[in-house]
């Protein structure tokens, strides 16, 4: 399913699947977003992690639930058990074509850890040295026209998930300027 999300005013922008638009992003304070939809239901994206603003880190909640539906910290987060990296290079893609190409969302099938607390601080620092299977593509990292295509097997967190990717793309890798 592919994402067009496209900046209105301010620190506003509108999302469409298929043309059509779907959901709203507009702020909710400082570091934070409210992403609303009749087809998606309604999303808080919050550009920090446990409280501390982080480079492309984000925490994603369900409008009315307490728990987290999505927690991306430094480019990776885990969801139905798999671990994903986002701006990863794909084992199908090559390095150089990575370098000015789109980028990408990539599954970590042999991803050594079952969740962020896990991840010890030499994988954090190794982190873009993972490789795996291609499930989504980023492309035109800019608020006039920001795409985003994923997999079915990221379907159901799509457009909390491509909201934030927006919102990390351009707001400085993270909450600054925001």
């Amino acid at each position: 399913m592919e994402f067009v999300v496209k900046a209105t005013e301010g620190r506003s922008a509108r999302v469409f699947v298929e043309g059509k638009e779907v959901a709203t992003i507009g702020p909710r304070g400082k570091a934070m977003f409210s992403v609303r939809s009749e087809s998606f239901g309604d999303w808080k994206v919050e550009l920090r992690d446990d409280g501390e603003i982080r480079p492309f880190s984000a925490e994603i909640t369900c409008e009315g639930k307490s728990e987290l539906a999505l927690k991306i910290r430094n480019h990776l987060f885990f969801y139905k058990g798999a671990a994903y990296l986002l701006t990863g290079i794909p084992e199908e893609v090559r390095p150089a074509d990575h370098v000015l190409g789109k980028r990408h969302v990539s599954r970590l099938d042999s991803f050594p850890f079952a969740g962020l607390d896990e991840v010890d601080r030499e994988t954090w620092g190794r982190l873009r040295l993972h490789r795996g299977s291609s499930v989504g593509e980023v492309d035109g990292a800019s608020p006039q026209e920001f795409r985003v295509t994923l997999s079915d097997e990221l379907s159901e967190i799509g457009l909390p998930l491509s909201a934030a990717l927006y919102l990390l793309y351009n707001s400085g890798q993270g909450a600054r300027g925001w």
